[in-house]
């Protein structure tokens, strides 16, 4: 008999396969075989699953992104969503082709409310078709921005620097140094 617990590592080990797969072979289609069946319901429980740490991913960014970037919170918010799709590519080329699924329609607005408010184009009491649709323009402006060489990293290097600038008995007694 398999606990939750043993359920989630499982499909959390088989999700970094996934991703790992899909970043090596550069390949934009969802993956299914028996292997993945045994953990997944469906290859839309699977879609969904990547979806998930597309987002979990992606929303954490953003926050970091809105908490020490200097820009304005909707280049933040571009820069962020640059960086994970940097960070998962093969993954972001799957959500790509599957766009039109039906099983990610609810994630997919959910994600661009997340963008949209974050961004300063929308407010969270806004209704969700307008916030959701200020979100889908955003990527839209990303994507067609997407050519500018080196955004994707200019978040990282300011976490980096950031982190170089606390003084050392700080950072150690913090890491338990």
């Amino acid at each position: 008999m398999s606990t939750a617990w043993d359920t989630y590592h499982r499909r959390a080990s088989a999700l970094r396969r996934v991703i790992a797969d899909l970043d090596r072979s550069g390949s934009s289609t969802l993956p299914w075989n028996d292997e993945l069946a045994a953990d997944f319901d469906d290859p839309d429980d699977l879609l969904v699953a990547l979806h998930d740490v597309w987002t979990r991913r992606l929303a954490g960014r953003v926050d970091l992104a809105l908490e020490i970037d200097e820009q304005e919170s909707g280049e933040s918010v571009a820069l962020a969503w640059r960086e994970v799709a940097d960070e998962l590519a093969g993954v972001r080329r799957v959500l790509d082709r599957q766009a039109a699924n039906p099983v990610l329609r609810h994630s997919r607005r959910q994600e661009h409310r997340l963008l949209g408010v974050a961004a300063g184009a929308a407010t969270i009491s806004d209704p969700l078709s307008h916030s959701a649709a200020a979100g889908e323009r955003l990527v839209a402006r990303i994507r067609d921005d997407e050519g500018s060489s080196g955004a994707g990293s200019r978040l990282t290097e300011r976490v980096a620097g950031l982190v170089r600038r606390i003084p050392m008995p700080i950072v150690g007694a913090r890491l338990g140094g």
